[in-house]
Protein backbone atom coordinates (compact mmCIF):
# COMPACT_ATOMS: atom_id res chain seq x y z
CA UNK A 1 0.00 0.00 0.00
CA UNK A 2 1.37 3.43 -0.89
CA UNK A 3 0.81 4.81 2.60
CA UNK A 4 2.76 2.11 4.44
CA UNK A 5 5.93 4.20 4.19
CA UNK A 6 4.17 6.92 6.16
CA UNK A 7 3.01 4.55 8.87
CA UNK A 8 6.41 2.93 9.36
CA UNK A 9 8.94 5.59 8.43
CA UNK A 10 12.52 4.67 7.75
CA UNK A 11 14.60 6.84 10.04
CA UNK A 12 17.51 7.18 7.64
CA UNK A 13 15.43 8.17 4.60
CA UNK A 14 13.70 11.52 4.11
CA UNK A 15 9.93 11.67 3.93
CA UNK A 16 10.25 12.86 0.33
CA UNK A 17 12.25 9.75 -0.57
CA UNK A 18 9.75 7.54 1.24
CA UNK A 19 6.90 9.11 -0.73
CA UNK A 20 8.82 8.84 -3.98
CA UNK A 21 9.39 5.13 -3.38
CA UNK A 22 5.81 4.55 -2.24
CA UNK A 23 4.31 6.20 -5.33
CA UNK A 24 6.82 5.09 -7.99
CA UNK A 25 4.75 2.24 -9.39
CA UNK A 26 1.58 4.32 -9.59
CA UNK A 27 3.53 7.20 -11.17
CA UNK A 28 4.93 4.94 -13.88
CA UNK A 29 1.55 3.31 -14.53
CA UNK A 30 -0.17 6.69 -14.81
CA UNK A 31 2.41 8.00 -17.27
CA UNK A 32 2.05 4.87 -19.39
CA UNK A 33 -1.74 4.92 -19.40
CA UNK A 34 -2.12 8.61 -20.10
CA UNK A 35 0.72 8.81 -22.63
CA UNK A 36 0.12 12.56 -22.88
CA UNK A 37 3.27 13.14 -24.92
CA UNK A 38 2.57 10.42 -27.46
CA UNK A 39 1.94 11.45 -31.01
CA UNK A 40 -1.52 9.92 -30.89
CA UNK A 41 -2.97 12.37 -28.33
CA UNK A 42 -5.36 14.72 -30.12
CA UNK A 43 -6.56 18.14 -29.06
CA UNK A 44 -9.91 16.51 -28.15
CA UNK A 45 -8.02 14.06 -25.93
CA UNK A 46 -6.26 17.01 -24.31
CA UNK A 47 -9.57 18.75 -23.56
CA UNK A 48 -11.03 15.52 -22.18
CA UNK A 49 -8.01 15.24 -19.91
CA UNK A 50 -8.61 18.80 -18.67
CA UNK A 51 -12.24 17.93 -17.85
CA UNK A 52 -11.26 14.83 -15.90
CA UNK A 53 -8.47 16.68 -14.13
CA UNK A 54 -10.84 19.48 -13.16
CA UNK A 55 -13.29 16.99 -11.67
CA UNK A 56 -10.52 15.37 -9.64
CA UNK A 57 -9.06 18.61 -8.36
CA UNK A 58 -12.57 19.84 -7.48
CA UNK A 59 -12.86 16.87 -5.12
CA UNK A 60 -9.38 17.06 -3.60
CA UNK A 61 -8.36 20.72 -3.42
CA UNK A 62 -11.11 21.85 -0.99
CA UNK A 63 -10.02 19.19 1.51
CA UNK A 64 -6.39 20.27 1.25
CA UNK A 65 -7.35 23.95 1.53
CA UNK A 66 -9.13 23.26 4.83
CA UNK A 67 -6.17 21.42 6.34
CA UNK A 68 -4.91 23.46 9.27
CA UNK A 69 -1.84 21.24 9.45
CA UNK A 70 -0.83 21.95 5.84
CA UNK A 71 -1.54 25.67 6.20
CA UNK A 72 0.43 25.96 9.44
CA UNK A 73 3.48 24.48 7.70
CA UNK A 74 3.03 26.37 4.44
CA UNK A 75 2.44 23.09 2.61
CA UNK A 76 -0.90 24.21 1.19
CA UNK A 77 0.52 25.81 -1.95
CA UNK A 78 -0.93 23.10 -4.17
CA UNK A 79 -4.43 24.07 -3.19
CA UNK A 80 -4.21 27.44 -4.89
CA UNK A 81 -5.12 28.40 -8.45
CA UNK A 82 -5.36 24.96 -10.08
CA UNK A 83 -9.15 24.96 -10.37
CA UNK A 84 -9.13 28.50 -11.72
CA UNK A 85 -6.48 27.62 -14.32
CA UNK A 86 -8.36 24.49 -15.36
CA UNK A 87 -11.62 26.46 -15.64
CA UNK A 88 -9.84 29.08 -17.78
CA UNK A 89 -8.43 26.37 -20.04
CA UNK A 90 -11.82 24.71 -20.44
CA UNK A 91 -13.45 28.09 -21.15
CA UNK A 92 -10.85 28.74 -23.86
CA UNK A 93 -12.05 25.57 -25.58
CA UNK A 94 -15.69 26.55 -25.09
CA UNK A 95 -16.27 23.96 -22.39
CA UNK A 96 -17.81 24.44 -18.99
CA UNK A 97 -16.51 22.90 -15.83
CA UNK A 98 -18.01 19.64 -14.60
CA UNK A 99 -20.95 20.39 -12.31
CA UNK A 100 -19.89 17.95 -9.60
CA UNK A 101 -16.54 16.74 -8.30
CA UNK A 102 -15.39 13.34 -9.48
CA UNK A 103 -16.07 10.28 -7.42
CA UNK A 104 -12.41 9.63 -6.74
CA UNK A 105 -10.89 6.53 -5.25
CA UNK A 106 -9.31 8.45 -2.40
CA UNK A 107 -9.72 11.88 -0.89
CA UNK A 108 -7.93 12.45 2.42
CA UNK A 109 -10.15 13.10 5.41
CA UNK A 110 -9.80 16.39 7.24
CA UNK A 111 -7.96 14.75 10.16
CA UNK A 112 -5.76 12.49 8.01
CA UNK A 113 -2.52 14.46 8.21
CA UNK A 114 -0.22 11.85 6.65
CA UNK A 115 -2.61 11.28 3.75
CA UNK A 116 -3.04 15.02 3.17
CA UNK A 117 0.74 15.39 3.03
CA UNK A 118 0.98 12.49 0.60
CA UNK A 119 -1.78 13.91 -1.58
CA UNK A 120 -0.09 17.33 -1.55
CA UNK A 121 3.17 15.68 -2.55
CA UNK A 122 1.50 14.05 -5.55
CA UNK A 123 -0.24 17.27 -6.64
CA UNK A 124 2.88 19.40 -6.18
CA UNK A 125 4.83 16.84 -8.19
CA UNK A 126 2.15 16.98 -10.87
CA UNK A 127 2.60 20.76 -11.03
CA UNK A 128 6.32 20.28 -11.55
CA UNK A 129 5.70 17.68 -14.26
CA UNK A 130 3.14 20.00 -15.80
CA UNK A 131 5.89 22.39 -16.83
CA UNK A 132 7.41 19.65 -19.02
CA UNK A 133 3.99 18.81 -20.45
CA UNK A 134 3.35 22.52 -21.07
CA UNK A 135 6.34 22.71 -23.40
CA UNK A 136 5.08 19.64 -25.25
CA UNK A 137 1.55 21.04 -25.67
CA UNK A 138 2.93 24.43 -26.64
CA UNK A 139 4.85 22.83 -29.51
CA UNK A 140 2.27 20.20 -30.50
CA UNK A 141 -0.91 22.28 -30.35
CA UNK A 142 0.34 25.88 -30.23
CA UNK A 143 -1.13 26.38 -26.76
CA UNK A 144 0.07 28.90 -24.20
CA UNK A 145 -0.78 29.88 -20.67
CA UNK A 146 -3.35 32.31 -22.08
CA UNK A 147 -4.67 29.95 -24.75
CA UNK A 148 -5.68 26.66 -23.17
CA UNK A 149 -2.63 25.59 -21.17
CA UNK A 150 -2.71 27.70 -17.99
CA UNK A 151 -2.99 24.59 -15.81
CA UNK A 152 0.16 23.02 -17.25
CA UNK A 153 2.02 26.33 -17.23
CA UNK A 154 1.27 26.54 -13.52
CA UNK A 155 3.52 29.18 -12.09
CA UNK A 156 6.07 28.99 -14.88
CA UNK A 157 9.65 29.42 -13.74
CA UNK A 158 8.40 29.77 -10.16
CA UNK A 159 7.14 26.15 -10.18
CA UNK A 160 10.57 24.59 -9.54
CA UNK A 161 11.24 26.98 -6.65
CA UNK A 162 7.86 26.17 -5.12
CA UNK A 163 8.59 22.44 -5.44
CA UNK A 164 11.96 22.89 -3.71
CA UNK A 165 10.31 24.84 -0.90
CA UNK A 166 7.55 22.26 -0.58
CA UNK A 167 9.90 19.26 -0.32
CA UNK A 168 12.14 21.11 2.12
CA UNK A 169 9.13 21.69 4.36
CA UNK A 170 7.98 18.12 3.73
CA UNK A 171 11.31 16.72 4.89
CA UNK A 172 10.98 18.72 8.12
CA UNK A 173 7.53 17.35 8.89
CA UNK A 174 7.60 15.44 12.15
CA UNK A 175 5.35 12.43 11.66
CA UNK A 176 5.13 9.49 13.98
Amino acid sequence: APYSALRYPETDVSLRQQLKRATAAEHKLLEERLALTSGTVSLDDYVDYLKCTYAYYAAVEPVLRRSEYLASRRMDTVASANLEALADDLAFFGKGTPSAPAAVAYVPGQAAIAEAIGCSYVLEGAALGGVVLYRHFEQRFGLSRRTGAAFFYGRGAETARRWASFVETLDQAALT
